[in-house]
Order: structure tokens, then sequence, then C-alpha cells
């Protein structure tokens, strides 16, 4: 049988990005799957960081509702047809999509959750989850001091930390750079999911995270 293997995930992705939050229970299902039925697998060892990206750099703050940013991007003809499969898709994956939150500027968010990756990947990906639900099943605008403290403290780190980051500009300068070096290392998309140095592409397909790590355990 072959040794334990460890399977480094990197996901490229923004916290707008509804694609993002679809992207992660697709993983998250893949590596169930995978653990469950490869053989041996259930040893291996996973370890998922996040690094930020920017859809849109120009975002405002305060921001504007899910619905008209949509429309703004795709047209007003369009809006409803896209929510609609987002609805539909969100679904099949537990997520009900509420179009209720705020699209904005993601700087700060992107400042929470590298601070959050400093405290490690279990903090960084808890505060992914409450980041993705609050802005997408709930009715929170990414912009917003108050819910990216929320945020924050439901993911684990203390108020003062979280309050003292985000009235900083600590962490910017880190992640616009982070953000640069995807762009410029080929990643124009998201979700983007580095796993041991190869780049995966999309949201929906379970059976290529499955063939990737399959593909690592086999090897060596």
């Amino acid at each position: 049988m072959a040794s334990p293997k460890t399977i480094n995930i990197k996901v490229y992705s923004d916290t707008i990005c509804p694609w993002c939050y679809i992207g992660l229970r697709t993983l998250e299902q893949a590596m169930t799957l995978y653990q469950r039925t490869y053989p041996g697998a259930s040893e291996d060892v996973f370890h998922i960081i996040w690094s930020p990206y920017y859809l849109d750099a120009n975002l405002p703050t305060p921001g504007i509702l899910a619905s008209t940013r949509v429309a703004q991007k795709n047209g007003a003809e369009r809006t409803e047809g896209i929510m609609m499969r987002l609805k539909r898709v969100g679904q099949a994956h537990g997520i009900n999509f509420s179009f209720a939150g705020k699209v904005g500027n993601t700087r700060d968010s992107h400042r929470m959750m590298y601070l959050a990756g400093l405290k490690g990947e279990d903090v960084q990906m808890k505060l992914a989850k409450e980041l993705f639900a609050m802005h997408f099943e709930g009715d929170t605008d990414i912009t917003c001091y108050d819910d990216l403290l929320k945020a924050s403290i439901a993911a684990g780190l203390t108020e003062q930390e979280a309050t003292e980051w985000l009235d900083s500009d600590n962490g910017g300068p880190e992640v616009d750079e982070e953000a640069q070096r995807a762009r410029d290392s080929g990643v124009n998309s998201v979700p983007t999911f580095e796993v041991n140095g190869r780049k995966l592409e999309g949201a929906e397909d379970v059976s290529a995270f499955y063939e990737v790590f399959a593909g690592i355990k086999s090897s060596g």
C-alpha cells in the first residue's frame, strides 16, 4: 500500500465570488470521497491555504446589492437567468444563495483572511466559510467593518486583534502583492486551485479533484 501523502492546496479566490463558495463545497466533497474510497487515502493529510484575488479592485465602498452588480456586469436582461442558475447549482451543494449581500471592494476582507492565515490553516478556513455564508446566504456587506469584525470573531480571532488589524492597513501590501503575483502566474479566473503545483480551474467537478488526488497518491 502506498505511504501517506501530503496534499497541499492553494485556493485562489475572491470573497465576493459565488463560484468560489461552490468550489469550496466541491473540494470538500472530493476530499471526503477520496479519503473514503481510495485505498490508503484515509491517512493522507490535506493542507489548504487561501490566496487573494481581486475580481475588480475598483469596486466601491460601501458595497452595492449583488443583483445590481450582476446587472452591471452582464446586462439587466441576463440577471435573472444568472441568479437562477446560481441558486440551482448552489442548492445542489447545500448553499442557499440569498443575493441580499452587498458586493464591494474586497481588500479589507482579504486583509482579515491574511491575519487568519497567520493564526493557522484552520482559522483561515473558518473565516473563509464565515465570510461566504454571511455574504451569500445572509445580507452582509463585504466592505462593512462591523460585518468583517463579526465574521473574524466567529472564526476564532479575538475582538481586540481583529479590531486593531481592521483599524490599520496591516496585511494590505501583502495581499496586494499576492493578488498581483496570482495574475502574473497566469491565474485569470477564480476559483483556481493549485494542488501540489497543478492548477485546476472551475468549481463543479468533483472527479477532477479526485483524479489529481489519486495521481498524487500513486506517484512515487
